[in-house]
């Protein structure tokens, strides 16, 4: 049988304590799930990019020739594979905004959903999904702009 004699100076037990804490309460946990995501209806969706400009921005995942096709107005399109999965990697463009908003094309979009947590994971504070999408946008006869009839 082997023995340790195992020292515990000031800082061993501080890293200790960090660690333990964070095991604890999920504090250094980084997964980002189904259950953090916050869902917004097309009613709040309208109210966070037509109400408030400026303060929120829509993120459009679609293919970049269906956002040439018709977008929610003010959008930006991203493709998933150009968004670091890194925290601490915030989009700069994106920084100035308090609230994204992503959406695909309707509530079938994983696109959307994957977007959303990367962002979160990314560092992006407030990032909400909406999930009804392009398609529930334009069905409710909202604004869009691009070059769809």
């Amino acid at each position: 049988m082997i023995k340790l004699n195992v020292v515990w100076t000031p800082k061993s037990l501080l890293t200790l304590t960090i660690c333990a804490s964070c095991w604890l309460l999920g504090g250094c946990n980084d997964t980002i799930s189904d259950r953090d995501i916050e869902i917004v209806s097309l009613s709040q969706a309208r109210a966070l990019l037509q109400d408030k400009p400026g303060v929120a921005r829509a993120v459009d995942t679609r293919t970049a020739q269906d956002f040439a096709a018709g977008h929610i107005s003010g959008a930006v399109n991203l493709d998933l594979a150009a968004v670091s999965e890194n925290k601490d990697s915030i989009d700069p463009a994106l920084a100035r905004f308090k609230t994204l908003v992503v959406y695909g094309t309707d509530p079938g979009s994983g696109a959307s959903r994957a977007m959303t947590k990367r962002l979160m994971r990314a560092g992006h504070k407030d990032v909400r999904l909406f999930a009804g999408g392009y398609a529930e946008w334009t069905g409710a006869g909202l604004k869009v702009d691009g070059n769809a009839p």
